[in-house]
């Protein structure tokens, strides 16, 4: 990745470095089979980034659904659903292993 595509990752990860360590993993697994003609193994190895991510697996899962439907609702302008998701993010983080 370049400059530029960091900085935009970093957004996206709200400076959460666990999530930025994932996020770079899945995108360099990506990159490493983008260009080949058969892609078996991909699924295999994007789990073996969930599976050494410093987060476990479901909170990592959890913490990516929570940041989408939070960026959807705003995009939407739904600010009761933004306000509903952030005081449970709030009220009730997802626990790291």
């Amino acid at each position: 990745l370049g400059g530029d595509e960091w900085q935009v990752l970093e957004e996206i990860c709200d400076n959460d470095a666990m999530h930025l360590e994932l996020m770079a993993k899945l995108l360099d697994t990506e990159r490493q089979y983008v260009t080949r003609s058969r892609r078996i193994g991909i699924y295999e190895a994007l789990e073996r980034c969930f599976d050494t991510s410093s987060r476990s697996k479901e909170d990592a899962i959890a913490n990516a659904h929570l940041k989408r439907d939070l960026k959807t609702a705003a995009d939407e302008g739904d600010v009761d659903t933004v306000k509903q998701l952030a005081w449970a993010n709030l009220k009730f983080p997802v626990q790291n292993s």
